[in-house]
């Protein structure tokens, strides 16, 4: 997608009715080199393989370059890389390779590898009941 049709159809993004946009299908599916050609990720069979907030593909899907970008989290792992219209596949903190890899240097999306480490919601002990297993007798 060239930046002209990527600027518009973000813009579109932006400025729909309201209506929440309602996800039919995400797939990843490697295309090169032929002979390896196979899905790497499916929604339909994985709902976690979609990043949340994702901003839909156009129509007509999108087909591009993937590069490897070690973390992404920092200028200096962009050095001598051109991420402009690629995927960026990366195991660093999803938020600020968006913003290094896409916002600063108009990649087309992230492919993320890692896995994402959470501090939990709940106090220490609020779901003692549900981590202990009790038996009766």
């Amino acid at each position: 997608m060239d930046e002209g049709h990527r600027e518009a159809y973000l813009e579109e993004l932006h400025h729909r009715d309201g209506a929440p946009l309602t996800l039919l299908d995400a797939e990843l599916k490697l295309v090169e080199p032929a002979e390896k050609a196979q899905f790497l990720a499916r929604w339909s069979e994985a709902k976690l393989s979609l990043i949340q907030r994702s901003h839909p593909t156009p129509p007509e899907r999108v087909e591009s370059e993937v590069v490897y970008v070690v973390k992404g989290e920092e200028q200096k792992d962009y050095k001598g890389l051109d991420v402009a219209g690629k995927m960026v596949f990366t195991d660093g903190d999803v938020t600020r390779v968006h913003r290094l890899a896409v916002e600063e240097r108009g990649a087309l999306g992230l492919i993320y590898y890692g896995t994402w480490v959470k501090e939990p919601d709940l106090p220490e002990g609020e779901l003692d009941d549900a981590l202990t297993p009790s038996i009766k007798i």
